[in-house]
């Protein structure tokens, strides 16, 4: 099949037969222009940058949020006071195996879309190009902040200040975590909204589905 320059995947930003050849057009004016106006460049904030991304990106960084994300956890909720060892670890294989999937489903909603990230500069269509649709980033992090905050629910009336507090930390953290992969280059604005809501979605989805399976709180 010879692709012509109206479907140049470099110019549409989506494989070919793909169904993000579909989105609007306005959306993508839109999320192109917000794109550009977000984005910073490296060589003129370097320093900035590059501990941004090594925050966000680098497993070292990574492991610094999440033990920030379970402090605020920990602090609001008083949690050994309130849940058992046994409690506790089937807490963290419920949170690691759905993260597991949650990862799974976002890399194959981006397989599905096939939107190419905004830094792609070239095509091969037998190479699996850096898809952007959505962002795996926003994905799991929505997931896992959703989870949480519903596994918080239960503990409201014991910790009605604690659940506001930590609703706001989430809150943060999500707008943090995806205004970081539009600054760094790594994705569009809409691709962080897309993760946004179907990582929700899905931790939704997967919490009821554990409730239902356990019958009773999965917590």
């Amino acid at each position: 099949m010879i692709i012509g320059p109206s479907l140049d995947p470099l110019k549409t930003r989506c494989l070919p037969q793909s169904p993000c050849l579909n989105f609007p057009s306005s959306w993508i004016d839109w999320d192109t222009r917000l794109r550009e106006s977000l984005h910073v460049s490296p060589d003129d904030h370097r320093f900035r940058i590059e501990a941004l991304r090594w925050l966000v990106e680098n497993p070292a960084g990574i492991a610094l949020m999440a033990l920030v994300f379970m402090t605020v956890f920990w602090r609001c909720f008083e949690w050994p006071k309130v849940a058992s060892l046994r409690r506790l670890l089937g807490g963290v294989l419920v949170v690691l195996a759905g993260a597991g999937m949650a990862d799974l489903l976002s890399t194959g909603l981006k397989i599905y879309f096939g939107r190419l990230k905004p830094h792609v500069l070239y095509y091969n269509p037998r190479v699996l190009p850096a898809l952007s649709f959505p962002s795996n980033h926003a994905f799991n992090t929505a997931f896992l902040c959703v989870l949480f905050y519903i596994a918080s629910r239960g503990l409201r009336k014991k910790f009605p200040s604690g659940r506001r507090c930590f609703g706001v930390f989430l809150g943060i953290l999500l707008l943090f975590i995806g205004s970081s992969r539009v600054v760094l280059g790594e994705h569009y604005p809409l691709d962080i909204v897309a993760g946004l809501v179907f990582g929700s979605l899905f931790a939704i989805t997967y919490s009821s589905l554990v409730k239902l399976a356990t019958s009773t709180k999965p917590w």
